[in-house]
Parts: C-alpha cells; sequence; structure tokens
C-alpha cells in the first residue's frame, strides 16, 4: 500500500532509517526464544544440537550442561535427526517522536551432528504516535489455509491495511523481548513500567495510550482486572462505576470474573452494589458463595427455548482425551446441575443467557470436574473453574483439550 497521509510518509522514510538488528540482539535472540536440545544414543554418546560437540556421559540425565558451548541442555527423546524452530523475537525502540515495536521472525534449524543454523529477518513494523494511531508495516504474506504468518522473506516491508480480521496476523505475542527498551515519554507518563504480562506489546501500548480507564487501573496496581478488560473488553461501562468505588477505598481485585459475577449476583438480588460493605469484601469467594446461596433463580419455558435456538447447533458436541470428557451442557436443567454440584453461579448467574459464550462441562470418569466458558467470536476460553470456582488437577489437560478441537467447534458454526 502506498503511503497517502503525512503521518505514513513519516513512518515509511522512518522505516528506512532504523538500524538493522544488531549482533547483540541475534544473539540475545538465538540463545532466549528456542529451547536448547542435546541427544543421547543407547551407548551413552550425547551430542549438542547447538554447537554439534560430541561426548560421553552414560548417566541418565533429562538435564545437562555442553562442555563445548557451555550451553544448558534439554534431553531430546525422539528419533528425528533434524528438526526445524521458529519463533518470534521483538524489539521496541523510539524513531523521534513515535513509538517503534519491531517484530523478528527467528529460524532455527537443528540437526544431530552439526551446528545449529539460527537466521533472523524483521517481518513486522508497528508504528504509533502519542495518540495512538497506528500504522503497520509488514512483509508480504503467501496464501496458506493453514498458517496466516506464512511471510515470503524476499519481499520488503510495506505499509499494510489494519482490521478486525487483520489484527491477528499483526497483534504478535512474541517468545522474547529484548530487555533494553526505548519508550515514548507518554508510555512512562501513563505508568508503563517495561512488563507486558503476556500481553502483545502493540495492543497494551495502545490502550496505554488511547484509554484512561484502562491507564487508571494500571496506575492503580489493579493488574488483574487490567488483564481481564484488555482481553475482553466488553463490560468496562457497565462495572466502571462499581470499579471507581473500589478505587476510592484502595481495594485490590485478585481475581477479576469471580469479583464481576459476585457484582452481577449482588445486581440480581437487589442489594445495595454501590455500598463498600458489600463491595469490598475480605474474602471475595466467600461473599461470591454467600449471594450465590439468596439466588433462588428460576428459568422459565421462554429461558429454555431461546436457549435451544441459539446453541441447539453445538448440541452433541463433546470431545475426549483418555478418561476426561468435555461436552456442551444441553439444557438449563444441565446448568442447574453444574453449578449445584460444582457449587458455583454457572446457572445461578444466567450463563446460559450469554449470546457469545458456550458453556461446556468437563468430566473426569464420569465425575463433573470443570465448567468452560468459550468465546464463540473470538474461538478462545474465558474461564475454566471447577469446584467452588479453584481449579482442579486437571484444569490444564482440560484447556489444553478445548484448544485443540476448536476447529470442531468452528465447524458447528457454518451449520
Amino acid at each position: 500500500m502506498k503511503p497517502k497521509t503525512k503521518l505514513q510518509m513519516e513512518i515509511v522514510n522512518g522505516s528506512r532509517k532504523l538500524a538493522p538488528v544488531s549482533e547483540a540482539q541475534k544473539r540475545y535472540a538465538y540463545k532466549h526464544c528456542f529451547v536448547h536440545y542435546f541427544k543421547r544414543d543407547a551407548k551413552g554418546n550425547c551430542f549438542c544440537l547447538d554447537c554439534g560437540h560430541t561426548w560421553r556421559d552414560k548417566e541418565d540425565k533429562k538435564n545437562c550442561k555442553c562442555p563445548h558451548c557451555g550451553m544448558n541442555l534439554k534431553l531430546e527423546n525422539s528419533r528425528k535427526r533434524t528438526a526445524i524452530y521458529k519463533e518470534y523475537f521483538c524489539v521496541i525502540t523510539t524513531y523521534k517522536q513515535y513509538q517503534v515495536i519491531r517484530f523478528f521472525m527467528v529460524d532455527c534449524r537443528l540437526k544431530k551432528g552439526s551446528p545449529a543454523n539460527y537466521f533472523i529477518i524483521e517481518a513486522v513494523q508497528c508504528w504509533m504516535n502519542k495518540e495512538g494511531k497506528t500504522e503497520t508495516l509488514s512483509l508480504l504474506r503467501g496464501m496458506s489455509i493453514f498458517y496466516y504468518d506464512a511471510w515470503i522473506y524476499g519481499s520488503s516491508l510495506e505499509l499494510r491495511k489494519r482490521n478486525v480480521h487483520h489484527d491477528r496476523i499483526y497483534d504478535i505475542c512474541p517468545a522474547v523481548i529484548y530487555p533494553r527498551m526505548k519508550v515514548i515519554p507518554e508510555l512512562t507518563r501513563n505508568g508503563f513500567k517495561g512488563v507486558f504480562y503476556d500481553i502483545c506489546p502493540s495492543s497494551f501500548f495502545m490502550t496505554l495510550l488511547t484509554d484512561n480507564r484502562m491507564e487508571i487501573l494500571y496506575k492503580a496496581g489493579q493488574m488483574n482486572l487490567f488483564l481481564r478488560f484488555l482481553e475482553r473488553k466488553y463490560g468496562m461501562d457497565k462495572y466502571w462505576t462499581y470499579v471507581k468505588i473500589c478505587l476510592r477505598h484502595d481495594y485490590v481485585i485478585h481475581d477479576a470474573d469471580l469479583w464481576l459475577d459476585y457484582v452481577d449476583m449482588l445486581i440480581e438480588n437487589k442489594l445495595d452494589a454501590r455500598n463498600p460493605h458489600y463491595l469490598c469484601p475480605l474474602n471475595v469467594e466467600e461473599a461470591h458463595d454467600w449471594v450465590m446461596g439468596k439466588c433462588k433463580k428460576k428459568y422459565s419455558e421462554k429461558d429454555e427455548k431461546d436457549y435451544i435456538a441459539a446453541k441447539s447447533r453445538f448440541f452433541n458436541l463433546s470431545f475426549a482425551d483418555g478418561n476426561i470428557m468435555v461436552r456442551v451442557l444441553e439444557s438449563l436443567s444441565d446448568f442447574y446441575k453444574e453449578g449445584k454440584l460444582l457449587h458455583h453461579c454457572v446457572f445461578s448467574n444466567a450463563y446460559y443467557k450469554r449470546e457469545d459464550s458456550l458453556i461446556m462441562s468437563a468430566t473426569v470418569d464420569g465425575r463433573r470436574m470443570e465448567t468452560v466458558e468459550f468465546s464463540l467470536s473470538r474461538m478462545e476460553v474465558c474461564q475454566c473453574r471447577g469446584k467452588s470456582n479453584q481449579l482442579s488437577a486437571y484444569h490444564d489437560r482440560i484447556l489444553n483439550l478445548v484448544r485443540d478441537n476448536i476447529p470442531l467447534i468452528r465447524e458447528r458454526m457454518v451449520v
């Protein structure tokens, strides 16, 4: 795309003047972007896949240090002689009055008995001014049904259009961010302290520069609430009045989803949700359980019909991994049983009315273990809670099972 506005012309000219990635930055990326491996054969011969050195060690170690290059290594058990890994590396810098976020694709090719071969190329540049207006430059992408970041390495960085469909392409969460960062004064003024909390740097910076309410949460140390609204911005207008009361009373919210559910139930039960006595409990879990006990919610036939009309395309959808099974809740009586057995508010807080949410039950050997809320618009897990809103021992396996089967959910969207 050709630059048309004054801002775009300044950014394109500035991009040409940026320094290439330095040798120090390359070394940092090669060292920290990947797990470094070694192989061991049956005779006790060890092969460093980083420098290619070979030595003998008959001890059955899962981790060791290469005697030649000194790299900390992890045992690779597969019989593959070659492997290819790719990760993103990020450098955060400034150019004049602009904040620049540079994303590099790092390519690592391993072969048993040979030194690792590394390659790095700049794939995306995100430029933003102090008002948070953003322009993106990137390489061309190849047409692929499997990968949206199949960069054409022979192309050049050019201006690209950004919209809802392209955000996931350019809002990259890198494996490693180079620790020496330069930021514009406006970000320092707005409270940035050099930590991204596993959030995409471009989204993080844009939020701090454009949303004063998020800036307030960040400066007040309400990180759990900040991260929740950063990932899922809906509800900010609804809850902001109650958040301000918490800020005035120096009340820190440590579990945003639980607290927001608690506020919903206070409103549902016509309790004084603006009273700090209710709004700022010493133990939010106990307060949540107490107000949930006051919810004697009943559902009507209309609620049942509305739920079936909205979610029937997902009925009979289930997936399993060994003794773990995840299935969609198919009736409001299922919601009632789920909430009663796991002692949480999936029924009393009317999760069945949430248009964007698909609610699923995870069982282990037939026992209800956790309830999963899945966002249909973002195709990701919103929350996954077990008994009394705690995490079960199977939490990670349940999350991975749901994420692995997102294509099955997406198929039902078009039915």
